[in-house]
């Protein structure tokens, strides 16, 4: 007999209440592939010094456009250490984020306060990181959308905001963990910063530090991190009038309906934007404390029931097919909540 198709908040999290009950390996992280990615990035990061160590004339723009990638990635395992799903350890997940934390600029508990607050209230006007994903006035094309993208990414206008969500304690009424002190998150930095730059004096070119390390940081990563999050949630923003049971379709999960050889270009989106299976968005703000190692698993149960066939808004295959999307007149895109059901 086939499973009836869930409807709002409510349904679907019973779905897969009920999928983990039966899987229960769904709710465990898988930490020998958490420890894998981890090296693979160190080594990525040892390739990338050697390379612009080697010439930096030839290898100075691929190396600068992969050390951007990098740092990407070292924000998004930051997320999962948030969750607690990086590892099955709390104290390694913690250790791991204020680590990363560090090597990426960012005070862990300050970033994790921010983020949380935004599981809160994501698609709601209260929702601390609303600006990345809702454009006013709207963009009128997608080198439009793109261009407001990349001037967010390191613009002056909002840098006192990015100063206190990645350095200092944010005062908010939803928090929900205490910041460790600013000193010891300076502490981290400082220390891991060192560490970094000593590497690149080693290796004979003390300047790569900050043209190769500090400098994609800042231009490209950031770029990258506010791409993704508005193809998560954009044109999904709720009404006021908005039920909390329809909070969940204001984020939609990213993945290729075709096999990879029909659609390569999906291999490139997911390289750049869907480390540790941040593309499967939607099942992660069905249920934050997944794994990020099971979300394929969840997703695939969903799409087996219908779920996607009713609620086709929730999923994309494209980041930048929903780019284009949000450029058709509003007539053709309607409004979140009139697709919600």
């Amino acid at each position: 007999m086939m499973k009836a198709v869930p409807d709002g908040k409510i349904e679907v999290v019973r779905f897969i209440q009920g999928l983990t009950a039966e899987r229960p390996e769904l709710l465990r992280p898988l930490d020998h592939q958490s420890w894998a990615k981890l090296l693979v990035m160190l080594l990525w990061f040892f390739a990338c010094v050697w390379a612009g160590a080697w010439s930096p004339l030839i290898a100075g723009l691929p190396v600068f456009l992969l050390m951007g990638v990098l740092h990407y990635h070292m924000i998004v395992a930051i997320h999962e250490a948030i969750h607690r799903t990086l590892f099955s350890n709390n104290r390694l997940n913690d250790a791991a984020g204020v680590l990363i934390g560090g090597l990426a600029l960012a005070n862990f508990d300050s970033v994790k306060k921010h983020h949380l607050s935004h599981h809160q209230l994501y698609g709601r006007e209260s929702d601390p990181d609303r600006a990345e994903y809702v454009f006013d006035p709207p963009a009128g094309s997608t080198a439009g959308i793109i261009w407001r993208i990349f001037k967010r990414s390191f613009a002056l206008t909002n840098l006192g905001e990015k100063i206190e969500r990645n350095l200092w304690r944010r005062k908010t009424a939803t928090a929900a963990v205490k910041p460790a002190s600013e000193f010891g998150a300076l502490t981290v930095m400082a220390v891991t910063q060192s560490c970094v730059f000593i590497i690149y004096w080693a290796a004979g070119a003390w300047w790569h530090y900050f043209a190769f390390w500090l400098a994609p940081m800042f231009v490209l990563s950031r770029f990258l991190s506010g791409l993704r999050m508005y193809g998560e949630h954009a044109g999904l923003a709720l009404e006021a009038t908005a039920r909390n049971q329809d909070q969940i379709y204001a984020a939609r999960t990213t993945v290729a309906c075709v096999p990879w050889w029909r659609q390569p270009s999906w291999l490139i989106e997911k390289f750049l934007l869907g480390p540790f299976n941040f593309n499967y968005h939607h099942e992660h703000h069905i249920m934050q404390q997944l794994p990020h190692h099971h979300l394929p698993r969840v997703h695939r149960a969903l799409v087996d029931i219908g779920y996607y066939d009713r609620h086709p808004r929730a999923r994309s295959d494209s980041y930048f097919a929903t780019l284009r999307r949000q450029t058709q007149p509003a007539r053709e895109l309607g409004t979140a909540g009139s697709a919600l059901h």
